[in-house]
């Protein structure tokens, strides 16, 4: 019904799980103009990252997935910091943001780290974005380059961004990249 409403190519934006959401619509048959993957879940799932955080951060690795398995939200400002954020973010946004963090879906997480498989075959994709920071501890920027191989394009790696991108102080960066990638398409 919406998308009858929507005049012109529809353009598919996602960040962290919202990025699975759109690469499981598209595998299912969606359509869209192209679709834009922010710190995204990678086409394989989350389960090298998480496997790679367990070996050289244990400490953050068992706060997130206390959060991800519902058990309990991130409190500890400084593991929020260091899971969300790069070191730029002021500590009165950290505070402001680390008091709304809530419990994930315990049902999520076995999609998450890739099962079942939940992004369409390369070839079937749209024209695709793939941005990431390079201060992102959750998909980090190997998996960023992953995706964008996979997808066959070039991934947007920007400096000073953590995983919560579009609440850094340098947000703007991750919006102007994606705004030039959308004109690029629509050109």
């Amino acid at each position: 019904m919406l998308a009858s409403l929507i005049e012109g190519p529809i353009v598919l934006v996602g960040h962290s799980l919202g990025g699975a959401v759109v690469q499981k619509f598209i595998q299912g048959g969606g359509q869209a103009a192209g679709m834009a993957l922010l710190a995204s879940v990678p086409p394989w799932g989350l389960a090298p990252s998480a496997l790679r955080m367990g070996i050289l951060s244990p400490h953050l690795f068992a706060s997130v997935l206390a959060m991800s398995s519902g058990r309990s939200p991130l409190v500890d400002r400084d593991l929020v910091r260091e899971a969300l954020f790069s070191p730029d973010l002021p500590p009165e946004d950290l505070e402001r943001f680390a008091s709304r963090i809530g419990r994930e879906s315990p049902r999520i997480g076995p999609e998450l780290q890739g099962w079942p498989p939940f992004a369409p075959l390369a070839w079937t994709a749209p024209p695709t974005f793939v941005l990431g920071g390079l201060d992102d501890r959750i998909v980090p920027a190997d998996e960023i380059w992953r995706t964008g191989l996979y997808y066959g394009c070039g991934p947007t790696l920007l400096p000073r961004l953590g995983h919560a991108l579009m609440l850094e102080p340098r947000w703007r960066d991750a919006a102007g990249a994606l705004r030039d990638w959308l004109l690029r398409l629509h050109a």
